[in-house]
């Protein structure tokens, strides 16, 4: 279900690893789509750190960066208009470092 509007530089779709329940830790995330819906893509016996190599493996077949998986995952949890699904990783410290230096 659609309910922001998410930046044009993210991609339609990207996988992420949603829980550390065996069977159910890789989601697929839908730009502008809040939440995840699951997929069937983990294997319960794998460790986690498997399933994440998994995720970036599946991830780079779709033309997807460690970045834009990042800002997709934010967005689907917090909202597509929040800082860390707008900006880029290296942007986002910089604004926090900002904020931290400034107080």
């Amino acid at each position: 279900m659609k309910t922001n509007t998410a930046p044009d530089d993210l991609p339609e779709v990207c996988y992420a690893v949603v829980s550390e329940t065996p069977g159910k830790r890789i989601g697929i995330i839908n730009r502008g789509d809040l939440g995840f819906y699951p997929s069937d893509m983990d294997i319960e016996g794998d460790s986690l750190t498997e399933v994440h190599r998994r995720v970036e493996r599946l991830n780079l077949r779709l033309g997807v960066t460690p970045a834009q998986a990042s800002r997709m995952l934010a967005g689907s949890m917090f909202g597509w208009d929040t800082p860390a699904a707008l900006l880029t990783p290296e942007e986002f410290a910089t604004k926090c470092a900002d904020r931290v230096e400034g107080a």
